[in-house]
């Protein structure tokens, strides 16, 4: 879902398929993109384009493609590389990114400034503080470490 401001961009389509959006009048020129494919990305490129003359900011609370962050095989494609190129040629005034898989999203991402999600952590510590069943699962060691990290954080 992406929204400019307060305002969702609804993304309708031609019998075609062709994209079919329309712009609705806003005050602020924050896009928020909540990430749910790929074909996103054209919107928020049309959507950029059609204010290129006004400086705009990208929050993106989910970084597509950061889980991509290394070649590891000739027939592996780098598609964050590709993805912030993309994003880097939209010429965003400031890229914020939420919680970012690895360094490397940043690196990549001119004008990026990374959120730390402090406060959805804190929402989630209030509900389990009680919890004598508490048990963390970590997908890999990035995840571990930032956890541990936002644990020591936030007490």
């Amino acid at each position: 879902m992406i929204r400019i401001g307060d305002k969702v961009i609804d993304q309708l389509s031609f019998p075609d398929g062709a994209l079919n959006v329309k712009i609705p009048e806003v005050d602020n020129l924050l896009v928020s993109w909540h990430y749910q494919n790929d074909s996103e990305l054209f919107t928020l490129i049309c959507l950029r384009k059609h204010f290129k003359n006004y400086p705009m900011a990208l929050y993106m609370p989910y970084c597509p493609h950061a889980r991509m962050d290394r070649v590891k095989s000739a027939e592996d494609c780098f598609t964050l590389k590709h993805f912030c190129e993309v994003i880097n040629s939209l010429e965003f005034s400031e890229v914020y990114i939420e919680d970012p898989h690895s360094n490397v999203a940043p690196a990549l991402l001119n004008n990026c400034i990374t959120v730390q999600p402090f406060t959805h952590l804190e929402n989630v510590m209030e509900k389990i503080e009680n919890s004598e069943d508490l048990v963390m699962c970590y997908p890999d060691e990035g995840a571990m470490k930032r956890a541990r990290f936002f644990s020591e954080v936030l007490g």
